[in-house]
């Protein structure tokens, strides 16, 4: 399959409710496979390097084409293999930055609510942050686990102690991004509160306070996702499943 069928699949399957209009932006991974007809190698995974040029290239031919219907696509990050993007509707960001209370709490959070650039530029710095502190402290387990194997061969010269645990924080996923995807704000403020636990019910995100609400619009978005990816599949193109 082409990189470019790739991508609109990806689109479609993630974003589907973006471009209904029903959701203000959506984040997801897009993990470019090398075409069968195209492999030079036994290898389908691409290099990071490659997935870049390819996420950069199709996100930049999407915010071209739909740019003037109030579509976007950003390259937020790109590691082992995939690229994180984000499709979003810039008007909708806007009105919720245009919320008092939303604006409090991303701005409390250090975003630039500005505007919708900006909001997606704080988003990327964000997640950057995120992937630096998740990739040091793994590094930094790992050596401890490589010190604590090298010590066993001379654990029998040594007196008995117990063994050392890690108790190092995991880093802080951005959880304040669910107000961008278009949970709600009492539904995200609460699952910071709970550390994450304790929800009424579960589904696309983790549901505080109207469960009903929650799961009526986790019917629609199911729908919607179905519809779509069915008016794709017979022959629908993007540019007709953007409301």
């Amino acid at each position: 399959m082409a990189f470019e069928e790739q991508f609109c699949q990806c689109v479609v399957r993630n974003a589907a409710c973006v471009l209904a209009g029903i959701k203000p932006a959506a984040l997801f991974n897009f993990i470019p496979r090398r075409p069968q007809e195209c492999a030079a190698c036994s290898c389908e995974r691409l290099c990071d390097a490659q997935v870049r040029r390819q996420a950069a290239q199709h996100a930049l031919e999407f915010t071209r084409t739909y740019g003037p219907r109030g579509l976007r696509c950003d390259v937020l990050m790109v590691g082992r293999g995939r690229a994180l993007m984000l499709v979003s509707r810039s008007q909708e960001l806007a009105s919720l930055v245009g919320q008092a209370d939303v604006a409090a709490f991303l701005q409390q959070a250090g975003f630039d609510v500005a505007g919708p650039r900006q909001l997606v530029r704080s988003l990327r710095i964000k997640m950057a942050g995120f992937e630096r502190r998740r990739e040091a402290a793994s590094g930094a387990t790992s050596a401890r686990i490589e010190n604590t194997q090298a010590d066993a061969a001379s654990a029998s010269m040594l007196p008995s102690r117990p063994c050392a645990c890690i108790d190092d924080e995991p880093p802080a996923f951005p959880h304040e991004v669910g107000v961008l995807l278009g949970y709600p704000l009492a539904d995200v403020l609460a699952f910071i509160a709970h550390d994450g636990r304790d929800e009424l019910v579960c589904g696309v995100w983790k549901a505080y306070i109207d469960p009903e609400g929650a799961q009526a619009c986790w019917q629609a978005m199911r729908e919607c996702r179905s519809q779509a990816l069915a008016r794709y599949r017979t022959g629908a193109t993007l540019s007709e499943l953007i409301a």
